[in-house]
């Protein structure tokens, strides 16, 4: 497995759009990809999908669409009380501020 770094990822994306894949399409094909990883992984649960601004919150809300639509009791919000699995869609690799103390403190309880 290869990681990249948010330069990476953002010339990644660039070149892609620049081959003629909509910034749309690149939505759309993490966020299935997402939701096919999480349904490998996992059986059926309880999810939350916390979406954030940006493409970041769009692939998450991507994932919880096909999620749903595949029959998993999924809902996108930031109350994550009864969730069993969380979907962090908040914010991408370009975070360039203090993590929201509000969420960690959520996130940290879960």
């Amino acid at each position: 497995m290869h990681i990249l770094t948010p330069a990476q990822m953002y010339r990644a994306d660039k070149l892609a759009i620049a081959s003629g894949i909509s910034e749309a399409q690149l939505i759309e094909n993490a966020g299935r990809a997402a939701a096919e990883e999480i349904v490998r992984r996992y059986g059926a649960r309880k999810t939350v999908a916390l979406c954030g601004p940006g493409n970041n919150g769009a692939d998450g809300k991507v994932a919880a669409r096909y999620l749903k639509g595949w029959g998993w009791p999924v809902s996108i919000s930031d109350d994550i009380s009864g969730a069993e699995l969380i979907i962090d869609a908040l914010y991408g690799a370009g975070l360039n501020r203090d993590f929201p103390t509000d969420l960690a403190n959520k996130i940290n309880s879960f």
